[in-house]
């Protein structure tokens, strides 16, 4: 097969492909051999008529169209590998020729990403908090593993639903004297949070006692997201029992129960480790954004709009694995959101911009010194995730082929390589992080 790419414009290629004229009789040896087993022609049974009697009844012209139906995205596929090139739209084929005898030779078109020259990206001088981890960082971790590990005790005494307490309660709620959907319950387990309710709910649920009921209204602000922005509901509330949190105490028995440690020295440690790890990741992607944000106003070409549909379908399939997670579709969140599928996709136009654009900065720095991944560093990535969901990796390469999801595993090696450079080379200037910024919060 030989292949021949030519350059159209600034974003756009197009690849000639001469397919040998051996290939082509083969494919369309397989099309008549499927053909002639689905063609149903007087005086045989179905699938049995001899190949000379198919052919008479069948166009050959057509037959010959079937197999490049099959065989020109196959070919095409395969000098795209070959010439280690990546579409950005949907192919166009322009033309195609066969002769009889003669090879097929077509010709496809396609949108690229644009070549862009980068410059400074040395020596970049950014201001970085360097946080560190202290005792209260520790401390604070520690008891948000024994919250999550806290018993839940009735309160006995005669005394009303404080903040920070647990309620068994029923509730129904109405808009307009309708009930509203999914807004009635039973036995329902509730915690006196702040943070998680409407102002003016707890205002009124505060101080209830067992066996209470009480009704009240909360205006929903404009804002909420769903059907009940800017309205009046009504809340007819049930208070059937109260609960408090008993924390279990910090010691080696308990980080015996939570973890795989035997003492509690022993759990601290392996924390401030996380912690430790956790703020490394951290600075790393702050100290990347910073020095994309430096570089981002050198890329001034124009973007093809298909490059940016191919990181709108980027953010769309990420947000959609998000969403299967929660149990939810997409249909959910947008009506959540209010809003319609093409304010949806125009909402995300911006960030697939700048997707782009930082692409292209990856692109051109790894040209410039020589940064490559290669298919070792890809395999080991696809081996290390198919050990953790027990798949076969050639499986796994396989489908990732087909999605044409093995290209983002090669960026994502890739502009991490890069990053590793850029920040690698860079003058940071390490400072005391900001008082109102915890380390290990930040």
């Amino acid at each position: 097969m030989k292949v021949s790419v030519s350059n159209i414009s600034e974003t756009r290629k197009a690849i000639e492909v001469e397919v040998e004229r051996e290939r082509v009789d083969e494919f369309y040896e397989k099309t008549l051999a499927k053909t002639a087993k689905s063609v149903q022609i007087p005086g045989f049974r179905k699938g049995k008529a001899p190949r000379g009697v198919v052919e008479r009844y069948i166009d050959k012209d057509l037959l010959m169209q079937d197999a490049l139906k099959e065989l020109i995205p196959i070919t095409y596929d395969e000098s795209l590998k070959q010439e280690k090139i990546f579409p950005m739209s949907d192919p166009n084929l322009e033309e195609y020729k066969l002769d009889d005898g003669k090879p097929l030779v077509y010709r496809i078109s396609f949108d690229v990403k644009p070549q862009i020259e980068i410059k400074d990206y040395k020596g970049i001088e950014i201001e970085q908090e360097k946080a560190e981890i202290t005792d209260k960082d520790v401390d604070d971790m520690l008891e948000s593993f024994r919250k999550a590990s806290a018993r839940l005790v009735n309160v006995t005494e005669n005394r009303g639903l404080q903040i920070g307490d647990l309620a068994i309660v029923d509730f129904e709620s109405s808009s307009e004297g309708k009930p509203i959907k999914n807004g009635t319950a039973k036995n329902f387990l509730m915690e006196l949070d702040t943070e998680k309710f409407l102002p003016g709910f707890l205002e009124n649920v505060k101080n209830m006692k067992r066996e209470e009921v009480k009704e009240f209204d909360v205006d929903f602000p404009a804002d909420y997201p769903g059907e009940m922005a800017g309205k009046k509901v009504h809340f007819k509330f049930q208070v059937k029992e109260i609960k408090i949190k008993v924390l279990p105490e910090p010691n080696d028995d308990f980080a015996k129960e939570v973890s795989k440690f035997k003492t509690l020295e022993e759990l601290r440690a392996d924390l401030r480790k996380q912690l430790e790890n956790r703020i490394k990741e951290l600075t790393r992607g702050q100290l990347e954004a910073k020095i994309l944000e430096k570089l981002l106003p050198q890329v001034t070409t124009a973007i093809p709009q298909s490059f940016v549909n191919y990181e709108i379908n980027y953010l769309v399939n990420d947000i959609l694995k998000q969403l299967h997670q929660r149990g939810m579709s997409i249909a959910d969140y947008l009506k959540a959101k209010n809003q319609t599928e093409a304010q949806f996709l125009e909402e995300l136009k911006p960030t697939a911009e700048r997707l782009a654009k930082v692409e292209l900065i990856i692109d051109a720095v790894s040209k410039n010194e020589m940064i490559l991944v290669s298919d070792h560093e890809i395999n080991k990535e696809i081996e290390e995730f198919s050990s953790g969901s027990k798949q076969d990796p050639a499986k796994v390469r396989s489908t990732m082929e087909k999605e044409g999801t093995l290209y983002n595993l090669g960026y994502h090696l890739l502009k991490h390589k890069v990053m590793d450079f850029l920040i690698n080379n860079a003058k940071v200037a390490y400072v005391a992080p900001a008082a109102s910024a915890p380390a290990a919060t930040k």
